[in-house]
């Protein structure tokens, strides 16, 4: 009983959120107090009345109505300005991000110097449709597909599109081990060594690892090697070998590839339950990872 009442509460306060937002004038005026945030920074507002000849609405007293809506989360009085409240801004970040501007991406493919962990060259294109930067290889299909809203393809060539992909996946990839989920900030639990469930997981047959969000539908399986490249020692030690961030995940210096990173399992109940090696030009890393992936301890060999 006790948790079904938990459920009912839970699922409260999400139902009465987007029926605040399910209405034009409010997102238009969610849209007005972000445009000011971004000319006056973060802090700005608006009057009643500049605010309401910027939406548009003749109506003070239905005007009034709608701010008092939006006063449930969204926005806040300071003084005599409407001020937007961090929910209302990522409301406006989210449309943003949803806005497909017709940037022709659709069809079109490119070869960056990107290789699969078996060595063949990959192919990216945007599918539109799925919403997602696919990075294909001609021996295993798809080998990767990461989703990137209609709004960041509107102003990037597809080349510039692969690339912040990428630095998206890696980041994500940290916070996952920080235990932190990317995207509703829930608690991620990662656990290694498992049996791959997604047959085309491409290298998990060495050692694959699984990242899972306790509250939203965030859950993907990958080799454990590919989530070491996420770490920021691991990415500096890349740079300094004038490689870029595309390079730590795809291409023949990868830490997916066996040649350049190995793992071994360690059999203590230590802080160290993994040791990865990895060797770029005669120059070696080495990290030790707890039971969630993240580094423990590093030194250079």
């Amino acid at each position: 009983m006790r948790e079904d009442s938990a459920r009912e509460t839970y699922l409260g306060s999400p139902e009465e959120a987007f029926s605040v937002l399910g209405n034009e004038t409010r997102l238009r005026v969610l849209l007005e107090l972000a445009a000011v945030a971004r000319e006056r920074g973060v802090g700005a507002g608006l009057s009643f009345s500049e605010l309401r000849r910027r939406v548009g609405v003749e109506d003070s007293g239905r005007f009034n109505y709608h701010l008092e809506q939006l006063q449930e989360g969204f926005i806040e009085k300071d003084g005599k300005e409407y001020v937007p409240k961090y929910p209302g801004l990522a409301v406006v970040s989210s449309v943003y991000a949803g806005t497909y501007g017709g940037s022709g991406l659709d069809g079109q493919t490119t070869h960056p110097d990107m290789n699969c962990p078996c060595g063949e060259a990959l192919t990216v294109s945007y599918e539109s449709d799925a919403e997602i930067v696919a990075f294909r290889c001609e021996t295993h299909g798809l080998m990767t597909g990461f989703p990137v809203p209609p709004g960041a393809a509107s102003d990037r060539p597809l080349r510039a599109l692969a690339s912040v992909a990428v630095d998206r996946m890696l980041a994500n990839m940290y916070l996952a081990t920080r235990g932190v989920c990317p995207r509703c900030w829930g608690v991620i639990d990662t656990a290694y060594p498992i049996d791959p469930s997604a047959d085309a997981l491409v290298g998990a047959e060495l050692l694959a690892a699984r990242v899972s969000c306790r509250r939203c539908w965030l859950r993907y399986e990958l080799p454990l090697r590919t989530l070491v490249a996420a770490q920021p020692v691991v990415r500096a030690f890349y740079r300094e070998h004038g490689l870029a961030p595309e390079e730590i995940l795809f291409g023949d210096r990868a830490t997916g590839r066996e040649a350049v990173c190995t793992i071994t399992l360690e059999q203590t109940d230590g802080p160290g339950q993994a040791a990865v090696t990895i060797e770029l030009d005669e120059e070696i890393i080495e990290l030790a990872l707890n039971g969630d992936a993240a580094i423990v301890d590093h030194a250079r060999a």
